[in-house]
């Protein structure tokens, strides 16, 4: 067992490292057009011993992590974290707010690719999504701001399908916050006798769970977007040569080609999304998954920063809360 748990943490560290290296894949359809269909590689296309075997032995690797973790015993958390629980609601809710804001400037819900449709009813949901970030930013009546922000959701999925996948850490995020609140300095903590009263500590561990699915779900997501439209990723290393990860991956392994950096990455993502949404090792995996979407504003702005935001709220939560109060 000890031997499996180090083989783990090594096979998992160098999952780390590739996808550090390769940022820049995040949202491949937030940085180049996705209308035209490109060329799909063949490893993508046909399923062969090499790319099938590399999947069921990250596929074990999870089921093996997975075990590892149920079974290692916890220590009580410590204090710093203790102390800053009681701030994700804060940080969650200030970035959600703010993406928000930002994506209806667009006119778009949540992130670039979530469109509205054109006239009253678009118009409609734009104000909705802004008043919902005004009250989820003040803190006023934040959890009714949180449950239009799930109905905004579930209208821009309905109109958008697919690409609302991989933004499912949104209603991850109105459900914590419809559990805990928008938390300190918020204005509901100064008016919230007057108008309301609702004890909900005893759902927190659940909300925090399904926030934590729900951010897996978003990474595998992202992942089976990758294989499915490898030509989208192709395409970012040709638009952006300058800020072209695969250059340093291709410096160190020479033998990696273009497609197998592709899936490679798709498939380290798609397992940090299963582990994350397991629970297993949630905070060493949060803070690597943080630094991996931080990455990405430091090769193309500040606009990827802000459409990242959502999710590198909630790996800070995950990172500060862990899988439960033991963990």
């Amino acid at each position: 067992m000890r031997n499996l748990m180090r083989a783990s943490w090594f096979l998992a560290a160098m999952g780390a490292a590739f996808l550090v290296a390769a940022p820049a894949l995040a949202h491949d359809d937030w940085l180049v057009q996705d209308a035209q269909v490109g060329e799909i590689p063949r490893l993508f296309r046909e399923p062969g011993w090499p790319n099938v075997g590399i999947a069921v032995a990250l596929l074990l690797i999870v089921i093996s992590l997975i075990i590892i973790d149920r079974r290692r015993k916890r220590g009580a958390p410590l204090m710093i974290v203790t102390e800053l629980s009681m701030w994700m609601p804060t940080v969650v809710g200030a970035a959600a707010a703010y993406a928000m804001i930002d994506a209806a400037l667009g006119r778009t819900l949540f992130s670039p690719d979530l469109f509205v449709p054109d006239g009253t009813v678009g118009t409609w949901a734009i104000g909705f999504e802004i008043g919902a970030a005004v009250l989820i930013a003040t803190g006023l009546f934040a959890r009714f701001g949180a449950i239009v922000m799930l109905a905004l959701y579930v209208f821009a999925a309905a109109w958008n399908k697919g690409a609302a996948l991989e933004s499912l850490v949104i209603p991850g995020l109105a459900s914590f916050l419809i559990v805990w609140g928008r938390g300190r300095l918020s204005l509901g903590s100064v008016f919230g006798r007057i108008f309301y009263a609702m004890d909900s500590e005893h759902a927190r561990p659940f909300a925090t769970t399904v926030l934590r699915v729900f951010v897996g779900a978003t990474l595998v997501a992202l992942a089976v977007t990758k294989l499915v439209r490898p030509d989208l990723g192709l395409r970012v290393l040709d638009v952006f040569p300058d800020a072209n990860p695969y250059r340093l991956v291709s410096a160190v392994l020479p033998f990696v080609t273009r497609e197998w950096y592709l899936f490679l990455f798709a498939m380290l993502e798609g397992t940090l999304g299963l582990l994350i949404a397991a629970g297993a090792f949630i905070r060493p995996l949060a803070l690597v998954a943080f630094l991996c979407f931080l990455a990405s504003p430091l090769m193309f702005g500040s606009n990827e920063l802000v459409f990242h935001l959502p999710l590198l709220a909630a790996f800070v939560a995950l990172f500060v809360l862990g899988r439960d109060k033991t963990d």
